[in-house]
């Protein structure tokens, strides 16, 4: 099969770089809207995320003597917070730095929205009846355990990675989840597989 260079893009992920392509090699890249790069950081995919929504900010801002801070909610919740949520499981382990940068722009513009300079960023959250995006990140991995655990269509290859623990004691707790042993810290205990057997269990 010959490949078209036009339509392949390689990346080179770890230090051993002596690889030769008929296609480019990139630093990142981007699949289906989330760009991945060469060390798995995602800072170039936040830096990318905080660009959209401030665009989009600034479109809000300009409707502020025009429209309503209800209408203005829902404008933000139809076409910024979606921004901020898509794919968000793939990139939740990043770099803490980069998921604070996302919670302080999230936080500007509530405040923007309701006009309101001194409240903290939870009570902002209770006035647009929402959680905190890493609240939201948390459930939304709680809903993959219960789908990969309790519903049979779901994807095969998520439902191996999750599965109940096997015990011949009496336990206190039902629909126990076996936790995988890490075997490093940085990408055996922030995994999806492990963080999400001990949230559910």
């Amino acid at each position: 099969m010959i490949v078209n260079p036009d339509k392949h893009q390689a990346m080179v992920l770890g230090t051993n770089s002596n690889y030769e392509f008929s296609f480019p090699v990139k630093n990142s890249i981007d699949l289906l809207g989330v760009t991945t790069d060469e060390d798995l950081s995602f800072n170039r995919h936040i830096s990318q995320i905080c660009e959209k929504v401030n665009k989009q900010f600034s479109v809000l801002k300009r409707f502020k003597n025009i429209i309503t801070s209800n209408v203005m909610l829902r404008l933000y919740k139809a076409f910024i917070l979606p921004h901020l949520q898509y794919c968000c499981l793939i990139w939740h382990f990043s770099d803490s730095r980069n998921c604070d940068k996302l919670e302080s722009l999230n936080k500007r513009i509530l405040r923007f929205i309701f006009n309101d300079l001194l409240s903290s960023y939870d009570e902002l959250l209770k006035k647009a009846k929402m959680a905190s995006l890493y609240t939201g990140r948390l459930h939304k991995i709680l809903m993959v355990v219960f789908k990969s655990l309790f519903v049979s269509t779901y994807p095969g290859y998520l439902k191996e990675q999750l599965v109940f623990r096997n015990s011949s004691f009496s336990l206190r707790g039902k629909n126990i989840v076996t936790s995988p042993i890490p075997r490093t810290t940085n990408y055996g205990l922030e995994c999806i597989r492990y963080q999400a057997a001990k949230i559910w269990n």
